[in-house]
């Protein structure tokens, strides 16, 4: 709302300065006031009677209309940016097994945007129930694996597990294909306004998921580091419910837990005004999605 009322000031103020500017020209070269009626129905007596006007003045007419609306359509119209997430190609056996490794330094390139739209300034800041981008930085890790000695098997994670795509959707979440990030296979990955990413897991520890995000939040910060993406972790039947070592992560003992939380917060409805800037923030995210199968 903030922002919308910045760019209603200031495109009164280019109205107002860009009409005086054009008042102040027509005066000092053809002695015409755009404030009079007379002078107007001197031009249009003038016109009438096929009496001769200089070229110059309709020449300055229409580049005053294009000054006055296209400065007043350059403060308005949404601004995009593109997003380019290039990675270069790697040599691999295709038919060498998969293994989890630990991370190394990609060499996969991300460049910074260009064009995207979407709201502005910095990452929100963290909560009890959110995880703030902007203060993550943990490195780029696989996933964590249990301590020798203990019993804990890590749950193979199913990508877009459909209990939860069907929790989210029902809220009014837009999901998308839950990601692999760091070797972690998330379950379930839903957008919602306001540029907020919902990323979940089940099963594992929640510092697990949350070294994943940290991934991910930097990819973010790399590409829109002027716009706010808030994430949102949560694990199902998480190792360390008990005592989260990441507190931040949302942590629930089944999916029905799940729902009756999503439930009692469902996706705030999109208005007509903000269905073009959420097309291109779910078209970005995809865009990260891509790039974070590559890496």
């Amino acid at each position: 709302m903030k922002n919308k009322f910045d760019k209603f000031l200031l495109s009164l103020l280019w109205f107002l300065a860009s009409t005086l500017t054009i008042c102040f020209w027509f005066n000092i070269q053809y002695g015409f006031n755009i404030f009079s009626d007379a002078h107007w129905r001197h031009l249009a007596y003038m016109q009438a009677t096929q009496t001769p006007v200089k070229t110059s003045f309709y020449i300055s007419v229409t580049f005053a209309i294009i000054l006055v609306i296209g400065g007043l359509y350059m403060l308005v119209r949404p601004h995009f940016r593109k997003i380019n997430l290039d990675t270069k190609k790697t040599d691999a056996n295709a038919s060498a097994p998969s293994v989890p490794q630990q991370s190394e330094q990609t060499t996969s390139t991300l460049t910074r945007p260009k064009r995207l739209k979407v709201a502005s300034p910095a990452i929100l800041p963290a909560t009890s129930d959110t995880l703030a981008t902007s203060h993550i930085t943990a490195p780029v890790i696989a996933p964590v694996s249990p301590t020798a000695g203990t019993n804990i098997t890590p749950a193979p994670q199913k990508a877009d597990d459909p209990e939860l795509t069907a929790i989210f959707q029902d809220a009014g979440y837009t999901t998308k294909p839950s990601p692999r990030i760091s070797g972690l296979q998330t379950s379930l990955m839903a957008l919602g306004s306001g540029e907020t990413v919902w990323v979940g897991a089940i099963g594992i520890e929640t510092s697990t998921l949350q070294s994943a995000l940290a991934v991910m939040a930097q990819i973010f910060q790399e590409t829109l580091e002027d716009i706010p993406i808030t994430i949102h972790g949560f694990v199902v039947d998480a190792y360390d419910a008990p005592a989260p070592k990441a507190p931040d992560i949302l942590t629930f003992a089944n999916n029905e837990e799940l729902r009756s939380y999503i439930s009692a917060n469902p996706n705030p409805p999109i208005g007509a005004e903000d269905a073009e800037n959420f097309e291109a923030f779910s078209s970005y995210i995809s865009t990260v999605i891509d790039y974070l199968r590559k890496i």
